[in-house]
């Protein structure tokens, strides 16, 4: 069984790699702001809504710093924890709490910014960072909120949107040109956002739409039926799609043959949304993902964008991704690697895509009716 890589990965390379393709302004003063906390204090929680730049600024702390980054959405507390522990090169072998216990060992003797981002989505996991004795380290968390924190008080830093001069700074390094009216209008609709603004910078519809949300309903409605179904794959994935299994899964829902030069194209066209590593892809960003998602859900038609991929990364051979996907729609052919990508998962802690596994592992009754 073909098992694809799920965590070899500097995430802090990649994201510098990501940054470097975009045009980004600086924010200096919030970086002066932060560090000013840092040199007092070891750890602060930088928060604001979605688009707003939490993840850039974290990224421009630290810039020539010894640092590792992690994303914690959709990852287990010792997933966290062992990446954050193989960022020290050492050699070990512990499991479950003995290895928060070494990583804190391992915090005595380094001076590490540790970066950890999407806090809301995982909060547990910020409730254990935070009873670390971290030494002579910073952590610094990034979240959509403050609220995450509980009873725990360290010192918070909201990152705001885009002022005036930022947004026409924004778009001069974007090579946007507006006049005064729409320039008026478009400080009032983005309210500084800074994704909103990145949309407007890809396509600039008229009217303007309120908000972030109503830009996104704007942008969905812009591509081609094919285009769309491109990305509707790209999101239902639970991994970065490979090239391979994106083509393939469009072939089979549009019931479209497209050669591979074809295929190539349509990407290009919809780049924009996309995050290329290697030959997988992934929608440019956690907001406009989940957008997706609900649409999706809502239109009632996700359950066929799970089956007709997964079936396709059962056919390519990518059983970790085949049986997460199809574990839902209740196929029974993936009954045989049940144990095999549930023991995977669980490795590489992935919970939350364990939990119809449990269902289906742990409960003979419901095991026996499906099967």
């Amino acid at each position: 069984m073909k098992i694809l890589e799920l965590e070899k990965v500097d995430y802090l390379k990649e994201l510098n790699k990501q940054l470097d393709e975009k045009k980004i302004i600086q924010r200096n003063w919030a970086i002066k702001d932060i560090q000013s906390i840092l040199d007092k204090k070891k750890e602060v929680i930088i928060y604001g809504g979605p688009g707003v730049g939490k993840t850039v600024i974290m990224n421009e702390l630290v810039i020539d710093k010894d640092a590792v980054y992690i994303s914690v959405k959709s990852k287990s507390i010792e997933r966290v924890i062992r990446y954050l522990v193989n960022s020290f090169g050492l050699p070990y072998d512990c499991n479950g709490e003995d290895i928060i216990d070494l990583f804190e060992g391992f915090l005595q003797s380094s001076s590490k910014h540790f970066l950890i981002d999407d806090c809301e989505s995982n909060p547990e996991i910020i409730t254990t960072l935070l009873t670390i004795e971290k030494s002579n380290n910073k952590f610094i968390y990034a979240s959509r909120n403050k609220n995450i924190l509980g009873d725990f008080q360290i010192e918070d830093y909201g990152i705001s949107t885009f002022d005036d001069g930022e947004i026409q700074e924004f778009l001069k390094i974007n090579e946007v040109k507006v006049d005064d009216f729409v320039l008026t209008d478009l400080t009032v609709a983005s309210q500084g956002n800074p994704l909103y603004l990145y949309y407007f910078t890809k396509h600039q519809i008229k009217p303007l739409p309120k908000g972030l949300v109503d830009y996104q309903s704007a942008i969905w409605r812009l591509p081609s039926v094919d285009h769309k179904e491109i990305l509707s794959c790209v999101a239902i994935s639970p991994f970065p799609i490979t090239l391979n299994t994106l083509r393939d899964s469009y072939k089979l829902i549009t019931n479209k043959e497209c050669s591979p030069m074809a295929f190539l194209e349509m990407l290009s066209e919809i780049n924009y949304l996309l995050k290329k590593k290697d030959l997988t892809y992934e929608i440019f960003h956690l907001s406009f993902k989940e957008f997706l998602l609900d649409v999706i859900t809502v239109e009632g038609i996700a359950d066929l964008y799970v089956r007709e991929i997964g079936n396709t990364c059962f056919k390519n051979d990518e059983m970790v991704c085949a049986t997460v996907l199809l574990v839902d729609v209740k196929d029974k052919k993936i009954k045989p690697y049940l144990f095999e990508s549930a023991h995977i998962l669980y490795h590489c802690g992935y919970i939350d895509f364990l939990k119809s596994y449990y269902m289906l592992l742990l409960s003979s009754t419901i095991y026996m009716m499906m099967w």
